[in-house]
């Protein structure tokens, strides 16, 4: 199995650094960026979705996006929030389309794979 899908390894970065390392990632087609998800899904908590364009080549809008929980962290000089990046705690959001023959169809793994391991590859350049 690849180590993209190790449940063990994961990350908590707060909000800017996270932006920081999206806008580090991204390049050419391959857009990231992290938007705010205010609708509650798990309580009171805040959550971030993360988007990856995803191209594939074809002419179709192709967007992979997951939903990771936040937690806030008063820190002293001013409160922060924390983002939990770990693959047991992805939600997925939007799957990707991709080509198999002549059909459009969905691949969980494929997202996952497409979307964990430049986030994973950049957070320990960055200190995470």
């Amino acid at each position: 199995m690849s180590d993209s899908f190790v449940l063990g390894v994961g990350f908590v970065v707060d909000l800017e650094e996270l932006a920081v390392v999206l806008d580090y990632i991204s390049h050419d087609e391959h857009r990231w960026e992290a938007v705010s998800d205010d609708i509650g899904h798990w309580g009171d908590d805040r959550c971030v979705i993360i988007r990856y364009s995803n191209p594939s080549g074809a002419d179709i809008p192709n967007e992979i996006s997951f939903r990771f929980r936040c937690l806030p962290y008063d820190y002293p000089f001013f409160p922060i929030w924390l983002v939990c990046l770990h693959p047991s705690l992805a939600e997925p959001v939007r799957g990707g389309l991709y080509f198999e023959g002549e059909e459009l169809k969905g691949d969980f793994l494929e997202d996952w794979r497409r979307f964990w391991h430049p986030i994973r590859k950049a957070l320990p350049v960055f200190g995470a």
